[in-house]
């Protein structure tokens, strides 16, 4: 018998495997409405703190150790139950058919740091990011932060006043990013 040939397709060759790259996702306090500020576009920065042994002598070997890029997309976290009606399309797969969540995502029903970026219906565009001390934050940097200055004004004969209580962490730095909410383009029927 002669020998046999095998074609290119059937050579003994490993699956090849694929992996798929996580977006990011970032977070902002509820606490303080800084995720709505965030999605209506009067919060259009935030600072992060380095993280410890980050290089600060050259730009360059701190940028390679910053958490996000100038350009990346990062998705804006939130809890799966404030967006399912936003999620048409991954309700399925969260909801089981009897209306119960679905185990893999039941942590992320009410925690936003359990969820997935690439699930999340609302993200932002990195457009700078700067090095900056903590208390150097100006007071245009604290409205463009999502801080709203409220004078001081009389209710009933009670004065109330709201201010911004400075945070004085000596030789903290931080990760001054700016951002923009990207918009979806409506889909086409």
């Amino acid at each position: 018998m002669g020998k046999q040939h095998r074609s290119i397709g059937q050579r003994n060759r490993q699956p090849r495997t694929y992996k798929i790259k996580r977006m990011k996702k970032i977070m902002f306090s509820d606490k303080y409405c800084l995720t709505l500020a965030v999605l209506y576009g009067t919060k259009t920065m935030t600072r992060r703190v380095l993280k410890e042994g980050t290089p600060l002598g050259n730009w360059e070997e701190t940028v390679k150790h910053l958490p996000y890029k100038v350009g990346d997309i990062v998705a804006i976290a939130q809890p799966y139950k404030d967006i399912i009606e936003c999620m048409a399309e991954y309700s399925d797969i969260i909801i089981n058919a009897d209306g119960s969540i679905n185990r893999e995502f039941k942590a992320g029903w009410t925690n936003k740091m359990f969820v997935r970026g690439n699930l999340m219906p609302h993200h932002i565009r990195i457009t700078d990011i700067k090095l900056e001390r903590l208390q150097d934050i100006s007071e245009e940097d604290c409205l463009k932060e999502g801080i709203i200055f409220i004078e001081s004004f009389s209710i009933i004969g009670r004065m109330l006043t709201f201010s911004l209580s400075s945070v004085k962490w000596d030789g903290c730095m931080t990760i001054f990013l700016n951002f923009s909410l990207l918009l979806k383009e409506p889909t086409q029927t």
